[in-house]
């Protein structure tokens, strides 16, 4: 699916940051061609989108999540894993409401990956949770909703509404997809394209599966 709405609203963010202008620098232009060959041996998810098509966040964005993802506390699991020795990896960011939030525990479990990184932005997080996890504060929190225009109306200006952001290792938005979770009777019109909450573990599979080869050949 192609997203050319996230180009207008990254521009219109940002306007006058040069990285928008150009998704991909020349240098990246290996890239190009290991996303082909990568389209030959692994089926690229319908919901990913290419690398040409995909806008890239500007630096103090990027900061901003860095200085999240930052605050991991790394487990037996991790210091086993390429995840303590990769630094730069893809990115699983999401953003949790203030009913999503209550799932943060099974969103982490499913989407935990030796080759990439889950961040978690949200509101009002407990503080022996982001002792666990790599999350937001609040003010980061309403930054990263505001900037990718999906604060939620009704959270009062302080939630976003649920949502996976899928980056790449070149910080490109490959996919930013509503998730919705079975506490709701109706669904947003936001959600139209969403995913299930019980259908995410099967999304994010598809998504490591691609993404990690990322890791595994481009070096």
């Amino acid at each position: 699916m192609k997203r050319k709405w996230t180009f207008e609203l990254i521009e219109s963010s940002h306007e006058g940051n040069k990285a928008c202008d150009h998704p991909i620098e020349a240098k990246d232009a290996k890239r190009y061609k290991n996303d082909i060959r990568r389209s030959i041996t692994i089926a690229r998810p319908p919901s990913l989108s290419d690398e040409l098509m995909s806008p890239k966040i500007p630096e103090h964005i990027s900061v901003i999540l860095e200085h999240i993802s930052s605050r991991t506390i790394f487990t037996e699991y991790q210091y086993k894993s390429y995840d303590f020795i990769i630094r730069k990896k893809p990115k699983f960011v999401f953003f949790l409401g203030a009913v999503g939030k209550e799932y943060i525990d099974v969103v982490h479990r499913v989407a935990l990956s030796p080759y990439i990184s889950s961040i978690f932005v949200s509101s009002g997080i407990f503080p022996e949770t982001a002792k666990s996890f790599p999350v937001s504060t609040d003010l980061e929190c309403n930054k990263l909703s505001s900037f990718f225009q999906i604060l939620d109306p009704l959270g009062g200006g302080i939630y976003p509404l649920d949502y996976i952001m899928v980056l790449d290792v070149n910080d490109l938005v490959r996919s930013l997809v509503p998730i919705r979770n079975g506490r709701n009777s109706f669904h947003s019109p936001h959600e139209k394209f969403g995913v299930d909450l019980e259908k995410l573990p099967g999304l994010l599979e598809e998504y490591k599966h691609y993404l990690s080869d990322y890791i595994t050949t481009d070096h």
